[in-house]
This record gives C-alpha cells, sequence and structure tokens, in this order.
C-alpha cells in the first residue's frame, strides 16, 4: 500500500509541537543557500564547496566534520539548496524543508518520539499524534548536528532507519517510508570514536559514505576579514576599515562565533579590542 506524505499543515503542526520542547533546538526553513553564500577565499574551502555542489545532486549521506563556529550547518544548506534531483517535486508539493536538529541536547526517553513520532496516548503527555522530524523532512533535508553525542541506544535506532528508509513511531504499529536527504556534523573523531567502541563502527561507515571538512578561521587567514564585513553587513555594524588589524584571540577558538561576538561588543558597548576579548 502507498503511504501517501504529510500534508504541509501536518509537517506546520508536528514542527511547531517540536520546537516547543525545551532542551534541544529544531528548525525548520525553506530558505535555499547557495555556495556564494558560503564565504571563502581558501582553496580548501572552495574545493569542498565544489565537492558540496557535486554531491547535492545524489542523495547518499554526507558527514561534514569540523570545529564549532566553521560552518558546518551553513554547508549543509549549501546541499540541500541546490539539490535539483528532487525539485520538480518540491515545486508541485512545497515540502522541500530542512530540518536542523542537535543531537547534543535530546533526552533519551524523546529521542524516538523527537525523530520517528509517536500515537496519541502512547505514553505520559502523548496527547496527540506527532509526525517525527524525519517524516516531516519528506522530500526535504534532516541535518543532524553533533551526532557524536549520541548515546549508544540512539545509535542504534537512528542505524535501523538509515538502513531500511522507514520509521515505526512510538505506539504505532505501521512502518512509514521515508524520502530524505541525511546530513550528519560533529566536531569530534568519529573513526576514532569508532575503533575505540564509544561510537557504533557500523553507524560510522553509514553516514561517513563522503566526508566533507571545514577548516577552523586559523588557517584561513583570507577569509577572516571577508567573514567580519559580511557579520558587520548581517547585524548594520560600522563597516570595517581595511587597515584594521583583528586580532587572532577573536577567532582562534570560536571561530566564526567568536569573531562575531568581539565584533558585537566591541561596537555595541564601545569596547576597545582588547576589552572585547575578555570572555571570548
Amino acid at each position: 500500500m502507498k503511504i501517501a506524505p504529510p500534508s504541509p499543515a501536518a509537517i506546520t503542526a508536528g514542527i511547531t509541537e517540536i520546537s516547543a520542547r525545551r532542551g534541544f533546538v529544531v528548525a525548520a526553513t525553506e530558505k535555499q543557500t547557495s555556495a556564494q553564500e558560503f564565504v571563502t577565499y581558501d582553496s580548501d574551502m572552495l574545493a569542498v564547496l565544489r565537492n558540496a555542489e557535486l554531491l547535492a545532486e545524489y542523495k547518499f549521506p554526507v558527514l561534514i566534520l569540523g570545529e564549532s563556529g566553521t560552518g558546518k550547518e551553513l554547508l549543509a544548506r549549501v546541499l540541500h539548496g541546490n539539490r535539483n534531483t528532487i525539485a520538480s517535486i518540491s515545486a508541485r508539493m512545497k515540502l522541500d524543508l530542512f530540518y536542523a536538529i542537535n543531537c547534543s541536547g535530546i533526552p533519551e526517553t524523546l529521542f524516538e518520539s523527537l525523530l520517528f513520532g509517536h500515537k496519541s496516548g502512547s505514553f505520559t503527555g502523548a496527547e496527540g499524534d506527532e509526525l517525527g522530524l524525519l517524516r516531516a523532512a519528506h522530500n526535504g533535508t534532516a541535518f543532524l548536528d553533533e551526532v557524536g553525542d549520541l548515546p549508544p541506544s540512539q545509535q542504534t535506532k537512528l542505524l535501523r532507519v538509515i538502513q531500511t528508509g522507514r520509521v515505526r513511531p512510538v505506539g504505532d504499529t505501521t512502518e512509514y517510508p521515508i524520502n530524505c536527504r541525511f546530513v550528519f556534523a560533529t566536531n569530534k573523531d568519529l573513526k576514532a570514536m569508532s575503533l575505540k567502541g564509544t561510537f557504533r563502527e557500523d553507524l560510522y561507515y553509514r553516514i561517513s559514505t563522503f566526508v566533507l571538512r571545514t577548516k577552523p578561521l586559523r588557517d584561513r587567514e583570507c577569509d577572516v576579514k571577508p567573514i567580519a564585513a559580511r557579520i558587520a553587513q548581517r547585524h548594520k555594524l560600522t563597516p570595517l576599515d581595511d587597515s584594521m588589524s583583528i586580532p587572532p584571540a577573536a577567532y582562534n577558538r570560536g571561530n566564526v562565533r567568536s569573531l562575531e561576538n568581539w565584533m558585537l561588543r566591541r561596537e555595541l558597548l564601545g569596547l576597545s579590542d582588547d576589552e572585547a576579548l575578555i570572555d571570548l
């Protein structure tokens, strides 16, 4: 029996309920991101972007590795935004959504409900049916950030879904097909973790069909000022003077996020360059 994909109204209702929970972040958007929005002049990162554009034509899982603040989610959005293989489907059904979730904050007891959905009354507090993140992302992209923080029991459940392409909501007896692009990201060394037994080796090989790596800003100095200019534009800050020197401490550890914090403190609080670095 062919099971119809969820309606846009069901997706909206499901994601509203999911987002209302505390302790983790779920976001859904129809925004398309092009490679031009990823600011870089670094040759290695330009090669990564070219590979992302190539991979966007296929449905294979992609694992993005890199430090926090180096653009992993933006790169995932490039994969999603250029996915021409489902363009005709999404144009007809308006379901080409990008769903992002931070795996490090999912309570273990809510993992299945959040990703796979649940039936009303299946557990205390389940007052209505919930679609689940993976069914909501039908014909779109499910971006699972910080996948390296998933505990073993959740790794096992995620592996089965990737292998079978089907989910069974909590309290339901029916399995539903899913058709979404999986993109994973982490700042951890999953291969080393798999060798130590802290991350399932079979799951690692399932999600790492293709691997993209983002470089930290300290290794791509040519991008610091262009990214700072983009931050200034986004927050309507005073444009940076070309002769201005940005201290490496502003981005050495937190990359783009700490650079953004430094710029905001410096302008909005009127702090000196050094004062804006405190507690960064």
